[in-house]
């Protein structure tokens, strides 16, 4: 598809950037400013060459997970305490033995 610029911005964006924005008609391109000594002196009588930009985001450490160093206690049925799974908590893999992942 071979859409107009203006045409191409307005779906991305949701605006027409040739609709005038005080009376609602149509704009029309008649220059491109090029030269960037005449850029910069139209922004700066604008006050926009030096504004300022928004700060920066603060990086952060990712926050600290405090694990505890102790097993929890199972208690069985029969008032057993457990400290650690037993091995029928865990599944093996049938392809792969337990050594090929340490």
């Amino acid at each position: 598809m071979n859409f107009p610029k203006g045409t191409l911005f307005n779906r991305v964006n949701e605006v027409d950037p040739l609709t005038c924005p005080k009376c609602r008609g149509k704009m029309r391109v008649i220059a491109f400013i090029e030269d960037p000594h005449v850029v910069k002196k139209i922004l700066r009588h604008l006050n926009l060459w030096e504004s300022k930009r928004p700060p920066r985001p603060v990086a952060h450490a990712p926050p600290r997970i405090e694990f505890p160093t102790y097993l929890p206690v199972r208690r069985t049925q029969t008032g057993d305490d457990i400290t650690q799974p037993s091995a029928e908590d865990y599944v093996a893999d049938p392809v792969y033995p337990m050594e090929t992942y340490f």
